[in-house]
């Protein structure tokens, strides 16, 4: 077995086109990227990013539960365990999908979340209250950073579906239709969400719809086709909207 520097540089060798390190850091190799139409460049770094994406997206599920309280904890206004877990529980159904959730545990899978970042310091609790520590600041922003891109991608696709799909439509037209939506915002600067090009997040976050009850899915004879219950799309985007991260001070250590 290799060590976790090892593994490291060996995947950074293996991948010297994508990525390399520089003074101690990780960074997109970004050489030629930037030449060419806007469009080229959007598409060339599509492709560096979704490929370092696949990577992440593999050690993902072993950090599901602590990350989601993590961004819960950053989303949520208050300190009070209930709206915390209110929020976990909001982004746990929205990303059923997109992770690995048995039904009817989302109480134990936030408790379990909560342990394991009370159990590297980032975390304290009370039995009405969760507090990021000083030491576990820098924990809770980098796990909720990991899952970041989720969130973004989502509400990308969710905005697409509430403003550009009027009418009944298939899996194979709303592919590239919420692709055509995002690379244009890609290239006008709006977002740097390159993650929401991925068809794998725009299918997942279609059948996480369905599920929510936002979207209607109907089996036709050539396949399904699917239409938006725009009322239910924009509830679940005000929560996302009226949930914007924000920094917590850091409780005392004790």
């Amino acid at each position: 077995n290799l060590c976790a520097k090892k593994a490291v540089m060996s995947g950074l060798t293996l991948h010297s086109n994508i990525a390399r390190l520089i003074d101690g850091h990780v960074v997109l190799n970004d050489k030629g990227v930037e030449d060419g139409a806007v469009g080229e460049i959007v598409f060339k770094r599509a492709l560096v990013i979704l490929m370092c994406s696949t990577y992440r997206n593999q050690l993902l599920n072993v950090f599901v539960r602590p990350s989601l309280v993590a961004l819960a904890l950053q989303m949520t206004r208050s300190f009070r365990k209930e709206e915390v877990y209110s929020s976990f529980s909001f982004l746990r159904d929205v990303f059923s999908d997109e992770f690995i959730f048995f039904p009817g545990i989302s109480l134990k899978d936030f408790e379990e979340g909560c342990f394991l970042l009370t159990k590297c310091d980032a975390i304290q609790t009370t039995q009405q209250e969760i507090y990021p520590t000083d030491k576990g600041s820098v924990v809770v922003s980098f796990l909720s950073a990991m899952f970041r891109p989720f969130v973004e991608g989502y509400q990308l696709i969710f905005r697409y579906l509430s403003k550009e799909t009027k009418e009944a439509f298939t899996e194979k037209q709303f592919i590239p239709g919420v692709r055509n939506y995002v690379f244009q915002l890609l290239e006008k600067g709006t977002t740097q969400c390159y993650e929401a090009l991925s068809s794998d997040m725009q299918k997942n976050a279609l059948a996480a719809l369905v599920q929510l009850g936002a979207v209607k899915k109907k089996k036709m004879s050539n396949g399904f086709s699917y239409s938006v219950n725009q009322e239910a799309i924009h509830k679940i985007l005000d929560v996302f909207d009226a949930r914007t991260p924000v920094q917590k001070p850091v409780a005392a250590r004790l």
